[in-house]
């Protein structure tokens, strides 16, 4: 294997790599009429390499890009694999592109296996203009390498590359690996990758010098209260489901919501995972974590996966909005952990334990207040 992919490695002259570091990596493949996913995977050292796939839900002629996600060095290596995949079927690039994918698909005009067919202006797929990937400026789109969006590629297949399929397939066989595993970890790969850029992390901030942070753990729930002396800003019960917490109500006051999500993470010792019933605000939270957070740690949901949600009241199969909700998550910063465990414990000290004083049962009743204030002004479950 390692041979028959030495002179392709060469001639993308992507990358200054060990050639032995190539012996370990074979391709899995899900592929269906309207999505192909693949993935490298380094099945010796359990590591994915790199991610792509590409759909035809409207049943074109052609796939288009939808994810591409790689470790450094290899994205070029991605695009020519689905590429040989999907052959002598065509490929779209996304509209929504990154300036080194931009550059990937410019070099592949001068490669003789690429086969190229430019759309003409008025087919329904033709795209006027750039949607820069987040978190890149739009200056930095040069309006003369538009084409390159509205070409369709195709390439004819290296000379290892049905050797690499056979070598791919032995090997999971061989091994035992679970694809489909390895499929559901590729898109926190994904996540992990496209969007770890310091632009889109945006960490929700509040001063809360003058508001208390109150926990209650009673069994399996526990509630988390954020209130000054006389208002509640935001409330939240989650269950113990051994190996995280469920949300089951949370509802907040304007400006609050997304602090109030990032305070649980972090107060909690296992990830969290949403609620089936929703509303629109808390799904918009769930999607900027799953999207926007690389700081936020995201695995998914082996067991009782959704298929449906109750969203704003209505029962809902989108999988855009299905899709944040089979997902866990959860914070690990030890510093922002420690500023909130240190809130709580000053909240104890210096309101909480005086409040007791007065009145032994002050702190169950004012759960049972903010219970019912979520009831009365959340009344549907985020």
């Amino acid at each position: 294997m390692i041979t028959r992919l030495y002179e392709f490695y060469r001639m993308l002259a992507e990358r200054a790599f060990e050639i032995k570091d190539t012996g370990n990596l074979i391709l899995l493949r899900d592929i269906s009429a309207k999505e192909v996913k693949l993935c490298l995977y380094d099945y010796v050292n359990n590591n994915i390499v790199g991610y792509v796939t590409a759909d035809n839900a409207s049943k074109d002629e052609f796939f288009t890009i939808d994810r591409v996600s790689a470790d450094k060095g290899w994205g070029p290596f991605m695009y020519a694999l689905i590429l040989q995949t999907l052959y002598p079927k065509y490929i779209k690039p996304s509209y929504i592109i990154r300036p080194a994918a931009l550059k990937v698909w410019k070099e592949f005009f001068s490669n003789d296996n690429i086969i190229t067919k430019e759309l003409s202006t008025d087919d329904k797929n033709y795209t006027a203009s750039w949607e820069p990937a987040k978190g890149f400026d739009p200056d930095g789109y040069d309006d003369r390498y538009t084409y390159v969006i509205n070409t369709l590629f195709s390439m004819t297949p290296y000379e290892w590359y049905q050797p690499f399929l056979i070598d791919s397939d032995n090997a999971i066989r061989d091994n035992n690996i679970n694809a489909k595993q390895i499929f559901r970890q590729c898109l926190d790969f994904f996540h992990d990758k496209y969007y770890a850029t310091s632009e889109s992390i945006t960490v929700p901030t509040k001063d809360v010098s003058d508001k208390y942070l109150m926990v209650l753990e009673k069994g399996s729930s526990i509630q988390l209260m954020i209130q000054c002396k006389s208002k509640i800003y935001g409330y939240a019960e989650v269950l113990n489901k051994q190996t995280y917490f469920q949300i089951i109500n949370i509802a907040a006051e304007p400006g609050y919501g997304p602090y109030l999500y990032d305070t649980l993470m972090l107060w909690l010792d296992k990830p969290v995972r949403p609620s089936h019933s929703i509303t629109s605000e808390a799904l918009s939270v769930w999607m900027n974590y799953l999207n926007n957070r690389p700081d936020v740690i995201k695995k998914n949901v082996t067991k009782d996966v959704w298929d449906e949600i109750d969203l704003d009241q209505r029962m809902s199969t989108s999988s855009s909005a299905i899709e944040p909700l089979n997902y866990l998550y959860t914070i690990k910063d030890k510093k922002r952990s420690t500023d909130v465990t240190d809130w709580w414990y000053n909240s104890e000290q210096q309101f909480v334990n005086q409040m007791v004083e007065r009145l032994p049962g002050w702190k169950e009743i004012r759960f049972n207040q903010a219970k019912m204030w979520f009831n009365n002004k959340y009344p549907v479950y985020a």
